[in-house]
């Protein structure tokens, strides 16, 4: 049986980090080397461009032909943007803007638009269990941290606080977008300052639900989140 799975893009924060360095644009369209950060990014995605992407991004950024016009360079045929007016408490709650475009039952794989890894070191079919969040080797406390068994299941998973060497990619899996619902309900039950993906992930965890991840070589991970690893990037 052939999965559908749904590829959530959340790009509607407000870059703040390159706002203060200089940048004049949306960070996803600032150029590194012969491509914009929103093409890096996607083809981390390479094994996924026969599934519908969904695209959530701010209306100020009026950035619908670039996103369709990189789209269909890279061969990203299905797609959908869902455009909002208001920064949101942060990447979880983005998500949720795009509960228009989905059924309850599909799976959802989320993704942002900072973050490279070469293209095909993530595979449709390392996909497993409730939930799946790929990793690697990182250093610095800025990540999202999981422990896993010798079985790659995951028992814990930390926002920014190193319990293991092992950080998320920041791509983020649920077998069900309502189960992703219903998990952001009960973890977020009370007023956060931001939300997060990767703590949700404990509420599956309780419920003994498998959430699993797979480890990915390093130095086939490029981070761009900062102008410092941008540049770092552009180094290379």
């Amino acid at each position: 049986m052939v999965v559908i799975i749904r590829i959530i893009i959340t790009m509607a924060g407000e870059g703040i980090r390159f706002k203060k360095a200089g940048y004049l644009i949306p960070k996803h369209m600032i150029k590194i080397k012969d491509k914009t950060m929103f093409e890096w990014a996607m083809l981390t995605l390479k094994d996924f461009y026969g599934e519908e992407f969904i695209f959530v991004t701010l209306e100020k950024n009026n950035d619908l032909s670039f996103i369709n016009e990189k789209c269909k360079l890279l061969g990203i045929k299905k797609r959908k943007i869902v455009s909002i007016d208001n920064i949101t408490s942060g990447q979880a709650e983005t998500v949720l803007k795009a509960e228009k475009e989905i059924s309850l039952d599909e799976p959802i794989l989320i993704y942002n638009v900072d973050t490279y890894v070469e293209p095909y070191e993530l595979r449709k079919t390392d996909i497993k269990g409730y939930g799946f969040v790929p990793c690697f080797k990182a250093n610095g406390t800025h990540w999202s941290f999981v422990k896993f068994d010798s079985n790659k299941r995951i028992f814990d998973i930390t926002e920014k606080v190193r319990i293991s060497e092992y950080a998320s990619i920041g791509l983020y899996y649920f077998c069900s977008f309502s189960l992703f619902k219903k998990c952001f309900g009960k973890y977020y039950s009370q007023e956060s300052k931001e939300k997060y993906i990767a703590p949700i992930y404990n509420i599956l965890i309780k419920d003994n639900k498998e959430v699993y991840t797979s480890i990915l070589d390093s130095k086939k991970v490029h981070i761009l989140g900062t102008p410092e690893e941008v540049k770092s990037f552009e180094e290379k």
